[in-house]
């Protein structure tokens, strides 16, 4: 590896600034030219320029929209206000990671019951005034309250204590331990703001502490704002001021980007998308986002409360082509995992649901006569012993119809534990179901010629011991079973 490969590997690896790579390779005759040929080559992007003006195109607002962050709708509210305006104890980047935004630090105490977070030095809120610990527990207490109405007000209720040690660190108590304390801490309605003297939040000034300072505001219209001279990240941001108009029609939102009425615009329309892209001024940037669409099942309601239904569903439906057909292929298909696969502690369950006609063919299959042995009793010895009793089959019909409403004191037929996903999957890995009827069954263990000569004599229906794998129910091997319908 040359001098140069090796300078050209530190930046990539993020150890060194574009600055100091450019110099290195001046010292090494490289002219600033091909300089950049290799950085751009190393997939090194060239570093943004400051000043000038921005204008962002918004899929969402509405002239109800509030600046209360306890109540933020949606983007026309949350890009602005949250984003650009305020700033947060953590924040999500773009690996997953939780790190300190205007807390420099964060560690856990008493098993993650407790978390200590410590403020970074030199943020300042717009007007001058010095972030404080005060501030942050009046931030959080603003969606606390007895008759508050925040959007966040059930994810902070763990929270049992605030309490300031000192100006820079305040310490949340817990009532209970929970390592995903400091990614709540990164939600959106929790932006940081002044306190109050009587100890209230202070929303209303629009008075934040982010990388821009407030213009002016026209609910459902547009946002403007201005750079903070005094933002506590070096180098940052990079306009001078920014502007986001709310255009919640796609089509006019996408005519405003090709026209150059904004510079960026947010969900545009798939169906055109492919235009776009042949637009030499304008780039595609496609992410995997955290929103998933659902196909919602009640398990507590029929058909639903049955797992072959669920399951049968799930290998009938044709995920593949929805992405392809409905989202044009712009999208993941999911796996019964609401968890997107751009989060961090995202995983794929098992098993793999993909579309086959036959599983979901031989699952509803399963689920019939599942519903058909729900109406039939499962008899062991019940007919060698009205024999032995010298009773005719009529009467051992009627005999039988007694043992059926109560042949042990118990149902015959017994649901697997569990519900919803937990039960599908344990049932789709092949656990089995057994009954009451199977454990009586070892100890009659009755006369197979002398039943079969029974079924024939008259009885509606009977057959030999079911089809163990078909009907996925754990049957003794001493039993030698007939199905009878008590019609």
């Amino acid at each position: 590896m040359t001098e140069l490969e090796y300078w050209t590997s530190q930046i990539q690896k993020g150890r060194i600034s574009r600055r100091e790579f450019m110099g290195r390779a001046a010292a090494l005759g490289v002219t600033t030219a091909l300089a950049t040929t290799i950085l751009s080559q190393a997939g090194v992007a060239a570093e943004p320029k400051k000043g000038g003006s921005f204008k962002g195109g918004l899929a969402h607002g509405a002239t109800t929209d509030t600046g209360d962050p306890a109540a933020y709708p949606d983007t026309a509210t949350q890009v602005p206000f949250g984003g650009g305006m305020s700033s947060y104890l953590t924040e999500v980047d773009a690996k997953g990671n939780i790190v300190g935004d205007a807390a420099e630090s964060f560690e856990p105490a008493d098993k993650a019951a407790t978390w200590v977070f410590k403020l970074r030095k030199g943020v300042t809120f717009h007007n001058g005034k010095d972030l404080t610990a005060d501030d942050v527990i009046a931030s959080y207490r603003h969606h606390m309250g007895k008759d508050s109405k925040s959007a966040v007000k059930s994810v902070l209720a763990p929270i049992k204590d605030i309490k300031a040690d000192g100006k820079s660190t305040v310490i949340f108590t817990l009532d209970g331990g929970n390592a995903d304390f400091p990614y709540l801490a990164s939600d959106y309605h929790i932006p940081i703001l002044p306190a109050n003297a009587d100890g209230s939040a202070d929303w209303q000034s629009n008075n934040r502490t982010g990388a821009y300072t407030f213009v002016s505001w026209e609910p459902g219209v547009r946002a403007k704002l201005k750079r903070n001279p005094n933002y506590y990240i070096s180098g940052a941001p990079y306009f001078d001021d920014v502007e986001f108009i709310s255009i919640t029609d796609v089509a006019a939102r996408v005519n405003a980007l090709t026209t150059g009425e904004v510079h960026w615009a947010m969900r545009p329309d798939l169906k055109t998308l492919d235009l776009l892209k042949r637009n030499t001024n304008i780039a595609i940037n496609e992410v995997t986002g955290y929103g998933h669409y659902t196909f919602p099942m009640d398990t507590t309601v029929a058909p639903f409360n049955n797992a072959d239904v669920r399951n049968a569903l799930k290998w009938a439906i044709n995920r593949d082509e929805i992405l392809k057909k409905v989202f044009l292929g712009h999208g993941v298909v999911g796996n019964d995992n609401p968890i997107a696969p751009s989060v961090k502690f995202a995983y794929d369950p098992k098993p793999k649901f993909t579309y086959d006609p036959e599983k979901a063919k031989a699952r509803a299959q399963r689920r019939l006569l599942r519903q058909r042995l729900a109406q039939e009793a499962v008899v062991c010895g019940l007919l060698e012993r009205t024999a032995d009793r010298g009773l005719d089959d009529e009467r051992g019909l009627r005999q039988g119809r007694r043992l059926e409403r109560d042949p042990l004191g118990q149902s015959q037929i017994q649901r697997p534990p569990g519900s919803g996903a937990q039960r599908d999957r344990r049932e789709e890995a092949g656990d089995h179901v057994s009954g009451d009827a199977a454990a009586r069954a070892r100890r009659l263990r009755p006369d197979r010629d002398h039943l079969q000569q029974l079924c024939r004599g008259g009885l509606e229906e009977g057959r030999a011991r079911p089809d163990r794998s078909k009907l996925g129910m754990r049957w003794p091997e001493n039993c030698q079973a007939v199905v009878v319908r008590l019609a």
